[in-house]
C-alpha cells in the first residue's frame, strides 16, 4: 500500500534552479549492513518521517508556457508514485559491491542503467518528471542506494541536505515523537522567495556571461566522435599541497591559491593537452580556453542563505585563459614525456608555470563573486523572454566540487550505518569532472571524469597527471 504524504502548493522554481539544464542526476551510495532486510525496513520508515517534514521530495517538475521555459514543482500524483515509487528495492543476485580502486576496468557492472536507477533517464524531458526518488539495489555483499534528484530543484549541496536529513530520520526512524528536522518546507519557500526578491532587485548586466550568449573569440573545437567513458582517478593530497606552494612563489602573494584551485587548473591542463593529442588542432593559439567551476552563493548573497537551502544556490564560473604558453603544445606523450629540462622536484618549469597561470585564473573569478554579481545574474534571467536554460558547451572543461560534503561523516543508524562508498558514474556527459567527497581530513582526491576514449588515454598518459595519480 502507497503511503499519503502530505499536500504542497504547486511553485515556480528560483532563477537560480532555471541554470541547470533538466536532468536527472543519480549518486550511487554504497553501505555494507550486517542484516539487510532490517536495513531495508530502517531506510523506508526513516524515507517516510523525512516526507512528512519536506512533502516537496514527492513531487514533479513541470514546463509551463508564460514565461516560456519556466519550471514550476508540482505535487505527486498517484499514477507517477505508483510507477515510480519514492523508494524502490531491487536485488541482484550473484552480483558484487565493485572495488573503489577498479577505475581501469570495473569488476562489476553498475552503472548508469535501468537496472540500478529509480527513474529513466529519458524522465527529465517529459511533461512531468520526479524531483527525487531512491533506489535500494541489494547485492550480495551489501547495499547500493541510488539517489536519483533532478537537477532543477536541488544542487550538490541541496543532495548532500537531504541525504543529512535522511540519515537523522534513519536513526530515529521507529521514535514516535515529531523529529526535529534540518530544516522545513517554510524556510525552503523563504529561500527560493530571497533568490526571486534578489533578483527583481537589481538590472541586468550585460558583462555577465550568460549560458547562451556568444564567445565571438573562439573558433569551434573539432568534435571528437566517441562516446564518452567515466573513470575514477585518484590524486594525491600531499602531491597537490606541493604544487600549491610551487605555484604561490610564482604569483601575486596575495592570491593565496587553494588545493582546490590546483586541481582544477591542473586538470584543466592535461585535459587540454590530451584533447590535442587525440585531435590534433583543437588547441589552436588562435583562440582562447575556457573552464566551468562552480560557486556556492548560500554565503555570498546579502542577507545569506541558510546552509541548510536544498535548491540550487550555486553558479557557473567560466574562465578563460589564452591558448599561448608552450605548456599548451607539442603535446604528444613522447615529447611531453622527454621534456626533462628545468625539472623541479619532478615537474617542469612550463607545467608549474602554467597551472600557477590557470589556478590564478581560476581564484581571481572566485574573489569577484560577490553579492552584486549574483544579483545581476538573477535579473539576467528573469529578464530573458524565455528561461529555458543551455549548457555550457562552449567550455573546454568543466569541474564541480563534493569534497567537502562530509558524506563519510553521515551515520544512517545502527542497521544501515555510515557510507562506504559514494560515486557518480554518469557516463553521459564529457569533459566534466566531480571531486568526490572526502573519505577523511586530508585524504586522497578522487574524481569522476567523463572523457572520450582517446582523450582519456592521453590524459593518463600526461607525466604532470601521473606525477599527482595515486595509482
Amino acid at each position: 500500500m502507497r503511503p499519503q504524504y502530505p499536500h504542497f502548493e504547486p511553485y515556480n522554481l528560483s532563477p537560480l534552479d532555471h541554470h541547470l539544464p533538466p536532468m536527472h542526476l543519480t549518486f550511487f551510495l554504497t553501505f555494507k549492513p550486517e542484516h539487510p532486510a532490517q536495513a531495508l525496513s530502517t531506510l523506508e520508515s526513516g524515507l517516510n518521517k523525512l516526507l512528512l517534514s519536506l512533502p516537496f521530495l514527492t513531487g514533479n517538475v513541470a514546463r509551463v508556457s508564460k514565461p516560456r521555459g519556466v519550471r514550476q514543482l508540482h505535487p505527486a500524483i498517484p499514477a507517477l508514485l505508483d510507477e515510480y515509487p519514492m523508494l524502490r528495492v531491487k536485488h541482484h543476485d550473484q552480483t558484487y559491491i565493485p572495488s573503489n580502486r577498479s577505475s581501469d576496468c570495473e569488476t562489476t557492472k553498475i552503472s548508469y542503467d535501468e537496472a540500478f536507477i529509480a527513474i529513466p533517464l529519458y524522465h527529465a524531458s517529459n511533461e512531468l518528471s520526479p524531483a527525487f526518488r531512491l533506489q535500494a539495489n541489494v547485492l550480495e555483499d551489501g547495499i547500493i542506494l541510488c539517489a536519483t534528484m533532478h537537477h532543477t530543484v536541488m544542487d550538490g549541496k541541496g543532495l548532500a541536505n537531504v541525504l543529512q536529513a535522511l540519515s537523522l530520520c534513519c536513526q530515529n526512524a521507529y521514535i514516535e515523537e515529531p523529529l526535529v528536522p534540518l530544516t522545513t518546507s517554510a524556510e525552503q519557500q523563504f529561500g527560493r522567495n530571497q533568490i526571486l526578491e534578489a533578483g527583481l532587485a537589481a538590472n541586468p548586466s550585460p558583462s555577465i556571461q550568460t549560458e547562451d550568449s556568444s564567445t565571438s573569440d573562439k573558433t569551434s573545437v573539432p568534435p571528437i566522435p566517441e562516446v564518452p567513458v567515466t573513470r575514477r582517478l585518484v590524486i594525491c593530497d600531499d602531491k597537490l599541497a606541493q604544487l600549491r606552494d610551487m605555484c604561490a612563489s610564482l604569483g601575486d602573494e596575495s592570491i593565496k591559491l587553494s588545493r582546490n584551485d590546483i586541481c582544477a587548473a591542473l586538470m584543466w591542463l592535461c585535459v587540454i593537452r590530451a584533447r590535442e593529442i587525440a585531435s590534433p588542432g583543437s588547441a589552436d593559439a588562435n583562440r582562447k580556453s575556457t573552464i566551468m567551476t562552480v560557486s556556492d552563493t548560500r554565503g555570498v548573497m546579502r542577507p545569506t542563505l541558510p546552509d541548510t537551502y536544498m535548491g540550487n544556490a550555486y553558479t557557473a564560473l567560466c574562465t578563460d585563459s589564452p591558448l599561448h604558453h608552450e605548456a599548451y603544445f607539442n603535446a604528444s606523450p613522447n615529447s611531453l614525456a622527454n621534456q626533462t629540462r628545468g625539472l623541479v622536484n619532478g615537474l617542469r618549469n612550463t607545467d608549474i608555470a602554467s597551472v600557477a597561470q590557470l589556478a590564478t585564473a581560476i581564484r581571481q573569478d572566485r574573489i569577484a563573486l560577490n553579492d552584486e554579481y549574483i544579483r545581476n545574474d538573477l535579473a539576467n534571467v528573469l529578464s530573458k523572454p524565455d528561461w529555458q536554460p543551455t549548457f555550457l558547451e562552449q567550455c573546454d572543461y568543466g569541474q564541480s566540487s563534493l569534497r567537502k560534503f562530509g558524506l563519510y561523516d553521515m551515520d544512517f543508524g545502527s542497521a544501515l550505518g555510515k557510507i562506504s562508498d559514494f560515486d557518480i558514474p554518469d557516463g553521459r556527459l564529457s569533459r566534466i569532472a566531480w571531486d568526490l567527497p572526502a573519505r577523511y581530513a586530508n585524504a586522497p582526491w578522487e574524481l569522476r571524469i567523463g572523457l572520450e576514449p582517446k582523450v582519456m588515454e592521453g590524459l593518463r598518459m600526461d607525466p604532470l597527471f601521473q606525477w599527482v595519480e595515486v595509482k
